[in-house]
């Protein structure tokens, strides 16, 4: 699935959307594949405790992660305090924001300095995008 295909299914939630597992609302869960983008870019600050251990142990979960196909992927891990959503968070502006990002991820080259694994190809960064966020999907029932 490409950025265009994820932004066609994204334009299918409605606030009505109701998960599989777990408490997040649709807002809710756009506001935080947001988040990630933004840890994956660089843009998210976190401690340096937190970047410390990410950048010793990230690359074990990375390499986890890039074998299991994103409906696979254990259900409810924990979440980064920083990373969790509002309770207030407004769809349609999240949608926006969402798609906006995602817009401009296909554009990304060279090295990325992510804020939590630190150096990683673009094309690394894109397919953790896309998986994280496909795994949402699958959580929302969008995608099998």
């Amino acid at each position: 699935m490409n950025t265009n295909q994820l932004i066609e299914v994204l334009n299918n939630v409605y606030p009505s959307t109701i998960p599989k597992w777990g408490v997040m609302t649709p807002a809710q869960m756009f506001q935080h594949n947001s988040k990630f983008i933004d840890l994956y870019l660089g843009k998210q600050k976190v401690s340096p405790l937190l970047r410390f251990f990410g950048q010793c142990f990230g690359k074990f979960f990375l390499n986890y992660v890039k074998k299991q196909p994103y409906n696979k992927v254990v259900k409810g891990l924990k979440t980064i305090k920083s990373m969790k959503a509002s309770d207030s968070a407004d769809f349609e502006f999240e949608k926006q924001e969402l798609i906006h990002r995602l817009q401009n991820i296909d554009q990304i080259k060279g090295k990325i300095n992510s804020s939590i694994y630190g150096y990683l190809d673009a094309e690394e960064v894109r397919y953790l995008i896309h998986h994280h966020l496909k795994y949402h999907l699958f959580q929302f029932s969008m995608i099998e």
